[in-house]
């Protein structure tokens, strides 16, 4: 008896979905291997065969099948649909692939605030001669420096701002 995957139950139609969800082209190599773990726990695999399998780590396997074990509560009441009739298959196989998305990860809080990131961008289009500066274009570190004088922000490192604008003023990627 495997205690972990004993508590992985899929129905027929989750089941079939997350084999199509398989064949994606467009489905990120995580995602195909989160449904192989759900699919193979589904089928009683041990967890030892199923890290044999995939070639992920013993952690990974155990924190997907714990995560899909505490979203099949949801999926399945979602999928039941607000009037009983349920959802679409597409509705639930987004459902599944969400459950299986990465979560968000606990950090160090953030240092520099949306707004103060906004103001870095608006400096940093300032001419540099304008604010007294003795140069004529910013660099990283200078900037920095000037950015913690102007008092804009306690600290930053150059490497930073250089984060910062490129997330700004870098094309979208079609």
């Amino acid at each position: 008896m495997n205690k972990k995957t004993d508590l992985v139950i899929l129905t027929l139609q989750e089941r079939s979905l997350l084999d199509k969800a398989l064949n994606r082209h467009s489905l990120k190599k995580c995602l195909y291997h989160r449904i192989n773990i759900i699919l193979m726990a589904d089928e009683n695999e041990k967890v030892t065969k199923i890290v044999e399998k995939t070639k992920v780590s013993l952690p990974t396997v155990h924190r997907w099948i714990d995560y899909w074990i505490e979203d099949n509560s949801i999926i399945r009441e979602a999928s039941k649909g607000i009037d009983g009739k349920g959802i679409s298959d597409k509705a639930l196989t987004d459902l599944m692939l969400a459950a299986l998305e990465d979560r968000e990860r606990i950090g160090a809080p953030k240092r520099i605030t949306d707004q103060e990131k906004i103001q870095i961008q608006a400096f940093a289009c300032i001419n540099p001669s304008e604010k007294g500066y003795p140069i004529t274009h910013w660099t990283h570190l200078e900037l920095s420096k000037a950015l913690v004088e102007q008092k804009i922000v306690d600290r930053i490192s150059p490497s930073q701002v250089g984060r910062i604008l490129k997330k700004r003023f870098t094309a979208p990627q079609i």
